[in-house]
């Protein structure tokens, strides 16, 4: 088996860093509100409540995987009241690649500041 007995099925190995998440968030606004994306301003506010609200959404750092970033996203927005988005709506949450701006984010700003490599 080589994997000391554990099953690799679902996720396991720990969630991103907060300041990742934050950065997927932040990064998702950035589209949201840059004009080019189908969304209301109430979609917007939804998400950028994130951002102040409660404790940000677990995304697992390993497990399941599937085309683009579609899972980790749907890790971070899937807790979104999301009744009455219509498919463009849904489909701008869930495209594009905030969570490889915000590990390039953070990689560089740990690169840069010399403190520990992270994970």
């Amino acid at each position: 088996m080589g994997d000391g007995g554990r099953a690799f099925t679902g996720f396991s190995g720990g969630d991103l860093d907060e300041p990742v998440v934050r950065g997927i968030v932040f990064a998702r606004m950035t589209n949201l509100v840059g004009g080019r994306a189908p969304v209301r301003p109430a979609v917007c506010d939804r998400v950028a409540a994130l951002l102040s609200g409660p404790p940000l959404p677990r995304v697992p750092l390993y497990g399941e995987t599937g085309p683009g970033e579609a899972l980790p996203l749907a890790c971070v927005f899937g807790d979104l009241d999301r009744a009455d988005l219509d498919r463009a709506e849904e489909e701008a949450l869930l495209g594009g690649s905030p969570c490889s701006a915000a590990l390039v984010a953070d990689t560089a700003m740990h690169a840069r500041t010399g403190s520990s490599t992270p994970r």
